[in-house]
């Protein structure tokens, strides 16, 4: 968007060019000449002599050349793809165009402070600002400890505060009856079914296969697959499960009725009516839309929340509900500890039968 320049006398606007923020005037506003009026042909020919000329060079001692040199193959090193993808997107969209040019001894704590004002005044909740602030307060960081800096800028900046984790709700097994009622007749309701009694996640619950399913004289083994249906969960996941694929028993009855959502042709269990298998992301996005419909502000992912819950309101040991649910630490699955406080009013008051009524 063009922009009055008083101290030039010419209108100002900027592009981004390969990255980095460019400034470009005419004598006439853009929507006065069109596309190819005076600040048309000023922005045409900037962008020839980019492609042609190729990006221009990096300044010495810049911010650019200490990520490009520096920073930036420490991470590949250090950080899975993942994360390394994150950090060069944050850094290409939101920190390039504003320090990219300058010098490292340039970046001032007030730069900084304003940088982290604008980011919060933007449409972005707070995690995100403090997410993409991280970056650039670790390109800093390491710029101190290689001594190409003084002082660290970032350090001292307040943060906007994460707003509180709200606490999970209490899912109920009459909920879970609730929605079976709700999704009968669509075509999640074999997936609806089978989260909630399983506690699968979304993409586990697509993955499964007719021959994951084997029937035998007691029970029924189920094989889950961690990463069939999307392929980077498994790198998502790396600090919950181990390998990728786990097995647990289930009743007979379960495994015939899951059974009978296969249509007998298709890959997959849980499919559409045209035989394609059912996208993870597409069962979420339906799940809540028809939730909503019904008056329940209820997530997909919650499916799960639900059968661990109501294990432990069972009274199921944490190991074994981790080893179901597939993680590999216990200390995961105690999230899930505060939704049932009736266990916690369980164990008090068989205290309180062993001490007597007064506590005595």
């Amino acid at each position: 968007m063009a922009q009055w320049d008083p101290a030039k006398g010419r209108w100002k606007a900027s592009i981004l060019v390969g990255g980095r923020r460019r400034y470009l005037y005419a004598d006439k506003h853009p929507g006065e000449t069109g596309k190819k009026g005076e600040a048309g042909e000023l922005e045409a020919e900037s962008k020839k002599r980019f492609y042609l000329e190729g990006p221009p060079p990096l300044r010495p001692g810049s911010l650019n050349e200490f990520v490009d040199k520096v920073w930036w193959p420490k991470q590949t090193a250090e950080h899975a793809f993942e994360t390394r993808r994150n950090y060069r997107r944050i850094y290409k969209q939101i920190i390039e165009p504003r320090f990219g040019n300058h010098l490292l001894g340039e970046i001032t704590y007030e730069h900084l402070q304003v940088f982290v004002y604008d980011q919060s005044r933007s449409d972005v909740g707070p995690k995100t600002v403090r997410n993409r602030f991280a970056v650039l307060q670790s390109i800093l960081s390491l710029a101190l400890r290689l001594r190409r800096i003084k002082e660290n800028p970032a350090a001292g900046i307040e943060l906007p505060r994460t707003v509180r984790r709200k606490a999970r709700r209490d899912l109920t097994v009459d909920l879970g009856k609730k929605l079976d009622e709700i999704f009968a007749g669509t075509p999640y309701e074999g997936p609806v079914w089978t989260a909630q009694r399983l506690g699968l996640r979304p993409n586990e619950t697509c993955g499964l296969r007719p021959q994951d399913i084997q029937i035998e004289d007691k029970w029924a083994i189920v094989t889950i697959a961690i990463n069939r249906q999307r392929n980077e969960t498994k790198e998502k996941l790396k600090n919950k499960i181990e390998g990728e694929h786990r097995q647990i028993a289930i009743p007979k009855a379960w495994a015939q009725r899951i059974l009978g959502y296969w249509n007998g042709e298709a890959e997959y269990i849980f499919c559409k009516p045209d035989g394609k298998p059912i996208n993870p992301h597409t069962l979420s996005n339906r799940f809540g839309r028809i939730c909503r419909s019904h008056g329940l502000t209820i997530q997909n992912r919650e499916l799960r929340n639900m059968a661990v819950s109501n294990m432990i309101r069972a009274g199921v040991p944490m190991p074994v509900i981790a080893d179901q649910v597939g993680h590999t630490m216990t200390e995961v699955t105690m999230i899930y500890k505060d939704i049932t406080m009736d266990q916690s009013f369980d164990a008090s008051s068989a205290l309180a039968s062993m001490y007597g009524p007064e506590g005595s």
